[in-house]
């Protein structure tokens, strides 16, 4: 196969401007792969929840959660409508309130210190805690049982140690 001599040039042009400009292609490679795997760090940190969430979310999510499996019991309901109202969380010593305190320490954040009270649907229900801190409360209303109606208003505080 004779070749002519523009044929040869384009050849040379072509395997010499590889050859000269490979070091430029593996610097573009090289920017390349590092940006994949800062990006897919990042994206395995956030996956992984080593950010940790807004501090408000996560202790309104538990005390979500808390009040939930009070309301969904049926003999725990029935332990908020017989109480006495107000019943504070000093009373929640008594035999029967017992289990919900129980149910609160075993449900909440060790790092986080937890009242409960228990108020009519009508009154305001704040804490008779004096803290200095940042209160997080959630509410729930606990209506009837099949035997009781008397509406009570269940207010969870929680504030860190």
């Amino acid at each position: 196969m004779v070749m002519n001599k523009r044929e040869k040039n384009k050849r040379f042009f072509q395997s010499n401007f590889l050859i000269k400009n490979r070091k430029g292609w593996v610097k573009v490679l090289e920017v390349f792969v590092s940006i994949l795997l800062v990006m897919g760090v990042i994206i395995f940190i956030l996956n992984k929840g080593y950010v940790r969430k807004n501090l408000s979310d996560e202790v309104s999510e538990m005390e979500i959660s808390i009040l939930r499996k009070i309301q969904l019991n049926n003999s725990l309901r029935e332990i908020v409508l017989d109480a006495e109202i107000p019943s504070n969380f000093t009373d929640f010593n008594s035999s029967e309130l017992l289990q919900i305190k129980n149910l609160v320490d075993k449900n909440k954040f060790s790092s986080l210190e937890c009242h409960m009270k228990i108020c009519s649907v009508e009154d305001i229900c704040k804490t008779d805690e004096n803290v200095d801190k940042e209160i997080y409360a959630e509410s729930a209303v606990i209506s009837a049982s099949l035997n009781v109606y008397s509406p009570r208003q269940l207010k969870l505080f929680c504030w860190e140690k």
